[in-house]
């Protein structure tokens, strides 16, 4: 069975989004990134796969109840390459896995289903972003050797692809898309859908 973690951070005032809360405050950050969790868990509601949400600090006391059937875990304690190695030993044992978060909008149940497709010809599957990391990482068995000591630098896909290369694991890079960490990023997004962000906002 396909397995699909998702890391989320719990939404709280002035911890959530802070680059974007640098140009637009802490509120309408936040109430940005609820956004992009209802985006990413209506999506992942609608693919074929066992979920896994890995919050950042604590299990929330109440959950949409879209994630009924969703395994609730709290990230290990670390960087992010740990925080995601943990997560990917703790469910790799029972079938192929993928990990997502929630700032990329572009990305679709669509996506995923090529991600788990290509592992079939593949060792590694990436989502490339563009701002050089990844959205998206896929395997079918544990490789340690793939995660960083740091994720803040645009050389992250780099040099994720050239420690498999080393290994000699086969990689497939699916479409780059972007995340949303700045205003700039948001405002792009916003103006592909040609909406701004109030009404975005209040969208269902």
């Amino acid at each position: 069975m396909k397995q699909l973690i998702v890391f989320l951070k719990n939404p709280k005032l002035g911890r959530a989004k802070t680059r974007l809360a640098s140009t637009i405050g802490d509120d309408l950050a936040l109430a940005a990134y609820r956004k992009m969790c209802d985006h990413t868990i209506r999506m992942v509601s609608s693919f074929h796969a066992e979920v896994s949400i890995y919050w950042s600090d604590s299990l929330p006391e109440r959950l949409d109840e879209r994630m009924d059937g969703f395994r609730q875990n709290v990230q290990h304690q670390g960087g992010l390459g740990t925080r995601m190695m943990d997560a990917i030993q703790r469910e790799v044992s029972h079938g192929p896995v993928a990990i997502i978060g929630s700032d990329c909008l572009d990305l679709s149940a669509e996506i995923l289903k090529e991600a788990y497709d290509r592992l079939a010809l593949h060792d590694v599957v990436l989502g490339p972003a563009a701002d050089g990391g990844y959205y998206l990482l896929a395997m079918k068995e544990m490789h340690p050797e793939l995660f960083l000591e740091t994720y803040s630098h645009g050389r992250v896909l780099r040099e994720t692809v050239d420690r498999a290369a080393e290994k000699g694991l086969k990689v497939s890079l699916l479409s780059e898309l972007s995340d949303i960490d700045t205003w700039n990023d948001l405002e792009r997004y916003l103006r592909s859908i040609d909406v701004d962000l109030e009404t975005w906002l209040e969208r269902e």
